[in-house]
């Protein structure tokens, strides 16, 4: 292999120095609902033993009440007396129904932190598995550069040294993977970069059965682009394969060229055959 004329292309690995940015949402989320549940646990409990307490005392008024009606059996309690005990009474049965209000507020409440508590737990879960999804895509898109014969090929040819390598050209199915893809060639030392329209990297997307209907190599229609502003625009009538170059916004750095154009290429491994 000829070191002076190396060629950087992009095959993916299992190993990644790259890091997945995550968060301990388990540990905060669980303490947070963990210290609220047991706060309003507490007030249940707070208010059951309270409502004990009136009962008590409302069974002792009663008793209270018997032991007079018998020591005064015969006799007209007086009428002083017998009101400061109605209205004792009253007022523990009021403030024993208002605790049993504030009980049942209390139980509603556990009941509607347990129901989101379930709630968290479920979207705890759903974050773990799209965490794996994202790991797993990672491992999908770790990258390496290689030195080839040549430093640029057509799109045909760059394809053929993909699938000899039991790899396809690269296809872009989201945001995230295009500005991964943005970084990774960020960091390659191009050869002429101040030429831009020869500092591309081919991509399995094309329109080459119909104009305007752009492709991946799956067969998959594209929704999404990332195209540069006014592209694409077929120019010449012979534009009909698509690169990415690095540009200040990941995100509009698409352009198409001729098929025929020398270009970089990146290559990914797991890529359906059409």
């Amino acid at each position: 292999m000829d070191k002076q004329e190396g060629m950087y292309t992009t095959l993916i690995q299992d190993e990644s120095s790259a890091e997945v940015p995550t968060h301990n949402l388990n540990i905060e989320g669980n303490n947070y609902l963990s210290m609220s549940k047991g706060s309003a646990e507490h007030k249940a409990r707070r208010y059951q033993i309270a409502t004990g307490i009136l009962g008590l005392l409302c069974a002792i008024l009663m008793i209270a009440i018997i032991t007079l009606c018998v020591r005064y059996k015969g006799e007209v309690l007086p009428s002083a007396e017998l009101e400061s005990l109605r209205a004792n009474y009253s007022k523990l049965e009021a403030a024993m129904n208002e605790l049993h209000l504030d009980r049942h507020d209390a139980i509603d409440t556990v009941v509607g932190m347990e129901r989101r508590w379930h709630i968290y737990t479920e979207e705890i879960e759903e974050l773990r598995r799209e965490k794996e999804n994202l790991q797993e895509e990672k491992r999908k898109l770790q990258l390496r550069i290689t030195e080839q014969g040549t430093r640029r090929k057509s799109w045909p040819d760059a394809r053929a040294d993909c699938v000899d390598r039991g790899a396809d050209l690269v296809e872009v199915e989201s945001k995230e993977k295009q500005t991964y893809l943005s970084r990774v060639i960020e960091g390659i030392e191009l050869r002429d970069p101040h030429v831009w329209h020869l500092t591309g990297f081919w991509m399995g997307l094309r329109d080459i059965h119909t104009e305007g209907v752009w492709k991946w190599l799956n067969g998959t229609e594209l929704t999404v682009g990332y195209w540069m502003d006014g592209e694409p625009n077929d120019q010449y009538s012979t534009e009909d394969c698509a690169a990415t170059y690095l540009k200040p916004n990941p995100l509009k750095s698409w352009n198409d060229a001729p098929c025929s154009t020398k270009l970089y290429w990146i290559c990914e491994k797991g890529q359906k055959k059409p």
